[in-house]
């Protein structure tokens, strides 16, 4: 029963960062997550719709497909960083697919490994694109990344029995905290500097 309230508050949490990343793209026509993180994210949910087979799955995928389709309208100018997510999507599809139901981790399969393993790459993601100023600061940007948080939490909290997944997801969630403080730091200086004029 907790396991599936832990699976439920994750799909809320995580469906509620998806919703604010496309609203960010509508209000302020740019990206709330990087394209890297998109093109991991995108490729690993869509094997995950067509192997499991599950509604939520499905609902992401939609999600993610607008999420993909302001992404690509952005950088339509910017061939090379497209250029990178498409090659992100296809290695990660092939990962994905190569590790599919292989145990790669004692008592997980490889897919929910490698789901992990974007985790981490994402969480990466988000602080290299933040502390480069990739990603426009906006209440939106600290709800994403709020939410973002608390999902990727949920996620390690089901499965940090696994020594290795417990590793990962302490490194994710030391990168979703520095993400989130430094969103809130550049927030408020912006605040700071409006107050003044």
């Amino acid at each position: 029963m907790l396991w599936q309230t832990q699976l439920f508050l994750l799909v809320c949490l995580w469906t509620i960062a998806y919703a604010f990343a496309i609203v960010h793209a509508i209000k302020y026509k740019s990206h709330g997550i990087p394209a890297l993180s998109v093109a991991l994210n995108y490729a690993w949910e869509v094997l995950a719709t067509i192997y499991y087979r599950e509604y939520v799955g499905i609902v992401w995928c939609l999600v993610d497909t607008v999420i993909v389709y302001f992404i690509i309208k952005e950088y339509k100018r910017q061939k090379l960083q497209l250029i990178i997510s498409l090659l992100s999507f296809v290695i990660c599809s092939v990962a994905c697919g190569l590790f599919f139901e292989h145990t790669v981790v004692p008592g997980l399969n490889g897919f929910v490994f490698i789901c992990f393993l974007i985790d981490l790459i994402m969480a990466a993601d988000f602080v290299y694109e933040i502390s480069f100023g990739k990603i426009a600061v906006n209440p939106i940007t600290l709800c994403i990344a709020f939410f973002k948080l608390l999902g990727d939490y949920m996620a390690w909290n089901m499965y940090r029995r696994n020594k290795i997944i417990l590793a990962i997801g302490l490194c994710v969630l030391v990168l979703n905290i520095i993400y989130l403080i430094v969103v809130c730091i550049r927030l408020t200086r912006r605040n700071d500097v409006r107050h003044k004029d």
